[in-house]
């Protein structure tokens, strides 16, 4: 045991210290070591199309699909996708019209689901999507369905990648027209 002992403590001494460098953004490195570039470039490499397809159809999934118990949930999801300003011009628009007080009083329930999605040419980030929205909701005791065929448009917005952003991409603005429907 004493000679194994002794055979490890000289190894370690043999080895050479581990130095650490702390660069002036904060990023640590381990001097003397291969450097692992292929882990920094991942994190901050630019997202695909695909990411921001995906993030422009949950968006619009996410904020058009509620009932009037998860309303709440649905409308903070959606606005977790959302820049801080395009989400402080949705948060007045939902308090100016009362939009969750309407849902809640009237039973509103509305499912979501995008038909097709499709990049704007020459500007980048901005989709296109066509979905169809079935709103149910009680008047006068009586049970209304409405079925809307809607023009969607999303623009994102590049972010550094971070936990509470890992695609790096944000909604900066969404817009709806109405192409086929009854609107309420």
């Amino acid at each position: 045991i004493a000679v194994v002992s002794l055979g490890f403590a000289i190894w370690v001494r043999l080895q050479p210290p581990t130095i650490i460098r702390v660069s002036s953004t904060g990023e640590a490195t381990v001097v003397g070591e291969p450097q692992r570039k292929a882990s920094a470039v991942a994190a901050s490499a630019a997202p695909s199309d695909i990411e921001g397809r995906a993030l422009a159809k949950r968006f619009l999934e996410t904020y058009h699909t509620y009932t009037p118990t998860t309303v709440d949930r649905q409308f903070a999801d959606s606005l977790n996708f959302a820049t801080w300003n395009f989400r402080q011009h949705m948060m007045t628009q939902l308090r100016e019209q009362d939009t969750v007080g309407k849902i809640k009083d009237e039973m509103v329930t509305s499912s979501f689901k995008v038909r097709s999605i499709e990049p704007v040419r020459d500007q980048p980030w901005s989709y296109v999507a066509i979905g169809v929205k079935e709103v149910t909701r009680l008047r006068n005791k009586m049970e209304v369905m409405d079925r809307i065929v809607g023009r969607y448009t999303v623009r994102l917005v590049e972010q550094p990648r971070s936990e509470r952003v890992p695609n790096g991409l944000l909604v900066a603005e969404s817009r709806e027209w109405q192409l086929m429907g009854e609107k309420a």
